[in-house]
């Protein structure tokens, strides 16, 4: 684990550098931010917009990745990492409680597989719908070329063309 995590950690600490894709879209989500948050995140700037060339720093996920580097999950589901999730939950009328973390188990499921122009695809299973809606969009999306029909979203076009 402490390998694995050591990446996102130092890409968290030291952050990374925004296209203008991603500098449009954290602004197209700030009034969500101020609305939906009871403390603003990492991607709300407070004065001006973001820019292209402007770096993103996450501190605080890079301190919640080091808790569980550390903890194992014990890093997350108790402790400091756990405190500050059920601190959230309050602020904001959640439901999720200390002992919810404490007591959770996680549950492994058989994830979904298929194939997207030639590639093997492995995505989230049920419950959650994310891996079989991306299979059924892909699948919808795989008949055409979408770069010859005008898809706008050149970086999009790029990721799903060459998947």
């Amino acid at each position: 684990m402490k390998k694995l995590l050591e990446p996102a950690i130092e890409l968290a600490e030291k952050g990374f550098v925004l296209s203008a894709a991603e500098a449009n879209g954290l602004n197209r989500s700030k009034q969500a931010f101020e609305r939906y948050n009871t403390s603003l995140p990492a991607f709300y700037k407070a004065e001006g917009e973001w820019k292209a060339g402007d770096t993103l720093v996450q501190k605080d996920l890079a301190a919640t990745l080091r808790r569980i580097q550390k903890k194992g999950l014990k890093g997350f589901y108790e402790g400091e990492t756990a405190r500050l999730i059920v601190n959230e939950m309050e602020r904001g009328a959640g439901l999720i409680s200390l002992d919810d973390l404490k007591n959770y188990k996680a549950v492994w499921r058989k994830p979904v597989e298929f194939t997207y122009r030639g590639h093997r695809v492995i995505s989230m299973p049920p419950p959650s719908s994310g891996g079989i809606l991306i299979h059924q969009m892909l699948a919808i999306l795989e008949k055409y070329p979408l770069k010859e029909i005008g898809f706008q979203n050149a970086e999009t076009v790029q990721l799903i063309t060459e998947v």
